[in-house]
């Protein structure tokens, strides 16, 4: 079982899905921390996520794919403290392995429901910290 906090970060440009993902974890006794973004971050605001010490969760709308794709590679490359869940609203097949190869551990199609929001968190946080140890 999971025993760190975690800090849960949301960023899509959909409020129903910020909301939506909001509500499901500002109630989860595993999260620390909970940040919602409307935009696409730039490196450097992405770079709070370095402060996330005990560990971070970012669920990644893939609503624009170019700019999801930058942030995931960023995130893989200079965050190992970060996992990353992709938010997929195409419902179409992801290519493995270039989900992969950006350090996606998890994707949740939407429309999602709240339990697999809560699995795919839970699966994410055991990965990172296997990662980690």
């Amino acid at each position: 079982m999971v025993t760190d906090q975690i800090i849960v970060a949301v960023i899509s440009p959909e409020r129903k899905i910020r909301d939506q993902l909001a509500s499901i974890f500002e109630i989860d006794s595993r999260v620390e921390a909970l940040w919602t973004l409307a935009d696409y971050p730039s490196p450097t605001a992405l770079a709070q996520i370095r402060t996330a010490h005990a560990g971070c969760v970012v669920f990644l709308d893939f609503a624009d794919p170019i700019r999801a794709q930058a942030i995931a590679a960023d995130l893989n490359e200079n965050y190992p403290m970060a996992a990353t869940i992709a938010l997929d609203p195409s419902g179409r097949p992801n290519d493995p392995a270039r989900l992969e190869d950006l350090g996606i551990r998890e994707v949740l199609v939407i429309p999602f429901s709240t339990l697999e929001a809560g699995h795919a968190l839970e699966r994410a946080s055991r990965k990172r910290e296997a990662e980690l140890e």
